[in-house]
């Protein structure tokens, strides 16, 4: 969660290190829960794929959604939360193979808490170093 403490930290000119920290401001604490929800949620649905359907499957959704939402991640924007705010949008509309066995399955939280994970993974970021 640290990159979303970056985010707050940059949009709200704070020096927040913890979660506990980010609690203390309401608005954060509002934004801070549905992203954890969203997170959780697809992660739910990453191990459910791992117990139930051939392992590309899952990755296909993943690299899907990251094909549709890299390009957005990667336009200027004034601050770190505009970025994420945009990527999530993109995957909230964002519709999954309808040929993907998955796809029933996957549902809206799901696709937002993923844009999460590939930030995570170093795929997708919201905040920008200065030299970047």
């Amino acid at each position: 969660m640290q990159k979303l403490l970056d985010v707050y930290n940059e949009k709200y000119d704070l020096s927040l290190e913890t979660l506990a920290q980010a609690r203390e401001h309401a608005r954060i604490n509002r934004h801070l829960s549905r992203q954890r929800e969203a997170f959780f949620h697809a992660d739910a649905l990453r191990l459910f794929a791992r117990d139930s359907v051939p392992e590309a499957t899952y990755q296909k959704i993943e690299t899907n959604l990251y094909n549709a939402v890299v390009d957005i991640e990667d336009r200027d924007y004034d601050c770190g939360h505009d970025r994420l705010d945009a990527v999530i949008d993109a995957a909230a509309a964002h519709q999954p193979n309808p040929h993907n066995i998955l796809t029933p399955v996957v549902e809206v939280i799901d696709l937002k808490g993923l844009c999460h994970h590939l930030a995570n993974d170093h795929k997708l970021t919201w905040c920008r170093e200065e030299s970047a």
